[in-house]
């Protein structure tokens, strides 16, 4: 399916049909509205995961992902990692 395919396909309206696109990988469905968020969600199953947590093994794909992750898990640690990413 080329670029211009999907461009058709996404002014494609029916009140009769509905197009879901989903991972090839999981099978998990995806808006075909939001073509940047297939990218973003078929990352999550890439070995590479630039975003890796300073205080557990945990890596993410997307930098906000991370922030949310030492919220939750390493509350003691947020203020020192939101100093770090001020000085970068």
């Amino acid at each position: 399916m080329s670029a211009s395919d999907l461009k058709n396909l996404e002014h494609f309206s029916n009140p009769y049909v509905k197009l879901n696109v989903s991972c090839k990988i999981c099978n998990k469905e995806q808006s075909f509205k939001y073509q940047s968020n297939w990218r973003r969600h078929y990352l999550t199953h890439a070995e590479e995961k630039p975003h890796t947590c300073l205080y557990c093994d945990k890596s993410f794909v997307q930098a906000d992902k991370l922030k949310l992750h030492i919220k939750a898990r390493h509350p003691k640690n947020e203020l020192l990692v939101q100093e770090s990413i001020k000085l970068e």
